[in-house]
């Protein structure tokens, strides 16, 4: 675990920066800290470790980050929070993480596992979105924003080096077309208090949550909650514990903990 972005290094700049520095010259010396940092990290690893870091993919090559950064920044994973060291001085800051198995799982636009950094353990966890067959492989986004049309992915994922050829990307109209519409689901509808309505309106858009194959979505979560309280509206307690199973994997998919039980 490291951080995304160093500052430059007290030897380059020992009196702070100067009036007359180039964004340039920042961002090399970021470059170059960042570079310092990984080799500071890797010599406390065990050999077996470091042999398995060194072993990554790096499709940074000749973009002017060194060959430790570079891996890095292929194979690591936004951690959400923020961290320090505790021999670096200054505010927290966004981390990244490489994860030994996790970060070698291929990318798809419609990932079937998903992976959650748990502060108590401090350690990721890979939990599948949806049920996995025997013999398909395990597959992760590379891209932040699960919702984003092919134009956007292919921009996102240009620097590993791959196209991907998922079927929303060989189909990208039809997908895009499905994108658009779940990219809107969190917008304000219309007042409407009949429970029947709900529970149709937000079958519909797990369904297509299902059919675009993005169940690592968090909103795929709020809709099993809101078709449970639908449910329980209705007093089809049966149908609202059907959905809460669902419920509790899926929070287990984003949280590695379960559902909260009502008070009520």
């Amino acid at each position: 675990m490291a951080p995304i972005l160093m500052p430059p290094g007290h030897d380059e700049f020992p009196d702070g920066l100067p009036p007359t520095v180039t964004k340039r010259e920042v961002i090399g010396a970021q470059v170059r800290a960042g570079e310092k940092r990984y080799e500071e990290l890797l010599a406390r690893m065990t050999p077996a470790r470091r042999e398995a870091y060194l072993a990554l993919f790096n499709c940074h090559e000749g973009d002017g980050c060194g060959p430790l950064t570079g891996r890095f920044r292929t194979n690591g994973i936004g951690a959400p929070g923020d961290y320090k060291f505790m021999d670096w001085p200054g505010e927290a800051g966004k981390f990244s993480f490489v994860a030994d198995d996790i970060s070698r799982a291929n990318h798809s636009c419609r990932p079937n596992a998903h992976p959650h950094f748990d502060y108590e353990l401090f350690a990721t966890v890979l939990r599948a979105v949806r049920p996995i067959q025997a013999g398909e492989e395990i597959c992760i986004s590379y891209v932040r924003r699960g919702v984003d049309n092919y134009e956007e992915r292919k921009k996102s994922l240009a620097p590993y080096g791959f196209e991907c050829s998922c079927p929303s990307c060989v189909d990208h109209v039809a997908s895009d077309a499905r994108r658009a519409i779940i990219a809107t689901f969190n917008n304000p509808e219309p007042v409407n208090r009949n429970p029947y309505y709900h529970i149709k309106r937000n079958l519909w858009k797990v369904s297509l949550i299902q059919e675009e194959g993005l169940e690592e979505l968090t909103d795929y979560l709020s809709l099993h909650h809101h078709l449970r309280m639908g449910y329980r509206m209705m007093g089809d307690n049966v149908k609202a514990a059907e959905v809460r199973k669902r419920e509790d994997q899926l929070n287990w998919v984003k949280f590695n903990k379960p559902a909260l039980k009502e008070l009520f």
